[in-house]
């Protein structure tokens, strides 16, 4: 009975653990790679915070921005309709032809595999 209660204690506490970590890597990594500034491994170092602060919670800046841009896209979304819900037939018509073909012009705008910048 000792036993079951001891790994209840061992199971609760790596719990509490676990939660912490997923809450504030971040943190631990930041340290680490400061730990490495200083000891001279720059280029890994600067590597280390610029991949921390992008994905790691609490900073995820990747994850803001992607959450950010689809707001502001909604948002732009609902102008854009409601102004083209007030417009006449043949202008609703005109804008969606528009929008057809600036979709079709960044399709072949995009880059190939013969891309020499790429």
């Amino acid at each position: 009975m000792i036993g079951a209660i001891d790994t209840l204690v061992v199971y609760n506490k790596l719990a509490k653990m676990k939660k912490h970590l997923k809450q504030f890597i971040g943190y631990y990594f930041l340290a680490a790679a400061c730990g490495l500034l200083y000891m001279g491994e720059t280029t890994t170092g600067w590597i280390i915070i610029l991949a921390t602060l992008l994905k790691a919670p609490p900073f995820d800046w990747v994850g803001r921005m992607y959450d950010w841009a689809g707001r502001l896209s909604y948002k732009w979304g609902m102008k854009i309709k409601t102004w083209k819900d007030k417009q006449s037939k043949p202008i609703r018509i005109i804008v969606t032809i528009i929008a057809i073909l600036f979709a079709a012009l960044m399709i072949y705008l995009m880059p190939t595999e013969e891309c020499s910048i790429c």
